[in-house]
């Protein structure tokens, strides 16, 4: 009797270029397809497909799960509602954990007893399965031609990008600001909205300042030779966990004025170019390393998982995740740059100057009209206490020979 094959859907927010992270769940569902399995597409948040998407995905949307076919294996990502992934009543169900768990829902996922897990890279998790995709980024090439030939020269200019941010830590930002005496321009995930103008402006500028750990932007910065400065690892992630070794990203803050001044070096910059050449080919082997991983776990006789991958670890991983958010949940801020317009974080640039001005006149006049005056007053009295006891003296040596 002939094999019947699995069946893949991935749900997935809709389309946009945007985002790296839904940009993998399409590009997945492509890899699958081109492997010789069936792979759909359901899109939890609109009702019909970005017009805007390839069309290669227009015809693998579908409006509804079929939770009774023994053979679909449903793939989950990380950013999905708590509510909507409690609904899917799928039998065969695969997370794939794109960033840390309720970094973007700040809520918890909602896990069947027999869900797998697949990280995305080691940074999410490293001890998880992990398909991880080095996607070739478009109008790259161009840039880094001009680049390697000398046409791009670096502007004065600090890039900040907010993303998945906290609410505090921003006061870094300004006091680098006045100690470089550099331009701030603000970057969000739609604006620049031509990919190639975002290259464009990451080559041209001498730092990106980053509130979010976890975004793609930082090493598309690398490949455009400007160092990345970490502002805030609020996910406490160690860069060396990545699946390919990362040049440029710097969290110390003492280090800031060497790598504004100096940038990356020639020698590094090979590096990376080299490292992005070689990790760009092999999506096709990497899924289908991730396909036998998802298939080899199910029963052929009855559909059933036999879970032998899924220990008690995994459940500890995500436990505390949840405290650990929790304990942060206040000062968290997702997604911010898709909400406040430039203009209004411009402003807000400006107005945090102003303050910062304004708290150093008040530091300035505290110490003139206080503390100065303070030690004069001390001093005084210091010299009456001695004047004091002189004509005390002289007093008490006058009586002696008055007396005598």
């Amino acid at each position: 009797m002939k094999e019947i094959k699995c069946k893949f859907l991935i749900v997935c927010q809709n389309w946009t270029a945007s985002s790296n992270g839904v940009s993998i769940l399409y590009k997945l569902s492509s890899h699958i397809e081109q492997l010789g399995y069936e792979c759909n597409l359901y899109i939890y948040d609109h009702p019909t497909l970005n017009p805007k998407a390839p069309p290669e995905y227009q015809n693998r949307v579908v409006n509804k799960i079929d939770e009774n076919d023994d053979r679909l294996i449903v793939i989950l990502p990380d950013a999905l509602p708590f509510e909507i992934s409690k609904s899917i009543k799928a039998k065969n169900r695969v997370w794939y954990l794109l960033n840390k768990p309720m970094v973007l829902t700040k809520e918890p996922i909602f896990i069947q007893e027999n869900d797998l897990f697949v990280s995305y890279s080691g940074l999410v998790n490293k001890n998880l399965r992990q398909l991880f995709y080095n996607a070739k980024i478009e109008g790259i090439d161009n840039i880094i031609e001009k680049i390697t030939g000398g046409e791009i020269t670096k502007k004065n200019q600090i890039l900040v990008y907010w993303g998945k941010a906290r609410k505090t830590h921003r006061a870094k930002l300004f006091f680098m600001a006045l100690f470089l005496k550099a331009k701030i321009v603000p970057i969000t995930r739609t604006l620049p909205s031509c990919k190639t103008s975002l290259l464009k402006l990451l080559a041209e500028s001498k730092l990106l300042v980053t509130f979010d750990p976890l975004t793609n932007l930082s090493y598309e910065a690398t490949l455009c030779k400007t160092p990345v400065f970490i502002a805030d690892n609020y996910s406490k992630i160690n860069y060396r966990d990545y699946n390919i070794p990362l040049y440029g990203l710097f969290e110390d803050i003492r280090k800031l004025q060497i790598y504004y001044k100096r940038g990356i070096k020639d020698s590094i910059y090979r590096k990376i170019l080299t490292i992005y050449d070689a990790t760009t080919q092999n999506h096709l082997q990497t899924t289908e390393l991730f396909v036998k991983y998802v298939t080899g776990t199910l029963d052929s006789k009855n559909g059933e998982k036999t879970c032998k991958d899924n220990n008690p670890a995994l459940r500890d991983f995500f436990l505390s995740e949840y405290r650990d958010f929790e304990s942060r949940r206040k000062l968290f801020n997702p997604a911010l740059s898709e909400y406040v317009p430039v203009l209004n974080m411009k402003a807000y640039l400006y107005f945090a100057h102003l303050k910062i001005l304004l708290y150093a006149l008040n530091v300035i006049l505290f110490l003139f009209t206080t503390v100065i005056p303070m030690n004069k007053g001390v001093r005084g009295d210091v010299n009456d206490v001695i004047k004091r006891r002189q004509k005390k003296s002289l007093e008490d040596a006058f009586r002696y020979n008055y007396d005598e």
